[in-house]
């Protein structure tokens, strides 16, 4: 099985893939454009049931939403980056969110792979 990968910069959520890997500071991650714009998507239901869970986008953490046929993807992985405003080492965090995000959406053994890379990433 060959999985085709596909990064992005955050600006855009609308591409058809099996699963959609969004890579979220814990620092503001409720006012990225990226994330803004997928939940406006969703009519405010990621941002509700990300409240619901208590979700914090603590470094490492992973969640993967089912989005029954709506939004760009059949699910949505959010990756937790941590802080990175005040944090020395950003670049592995970044790097760390993508190797998570990248091995939790294998698990879902998509055709079509995904990531959104926020612009305010220090990832090249």
């Amino acid at each position: 099985m060959t999985v085709q990968f596909q990064l992005q910069a955050a600006s855009g959520s609308r591409l058809a893939a099996d699963a959609f890997v969004v890579l979220l500071p814990s620092d503001g991650w409720k006012e990225d454009s990226l994330f803004t714009n997928l939940d406006a998507e969703f009519d405010g239901a990621l941002s509700k049931h990300l409240a619901s869970i208590e979700y914090k986008a603590d470094r490492g953490s992973a969640l993967v939403v089912p989005t029954l046929g709506r939004g760009p993807a059949a699910h949505l992985v959010f990756v937790g980056v941590g802080k990175v405003a005040s944090e020395a080492g950003t670049s592995m965090q970044w790097s760390e969110a993508l190797a998570v995000g990248v091995r939790t959406a294998l698990g879902l053994r998509p055709m079509n792979l995904s990531v959104a890379i926020p612009e305010t990433s220090d990832l090249e």
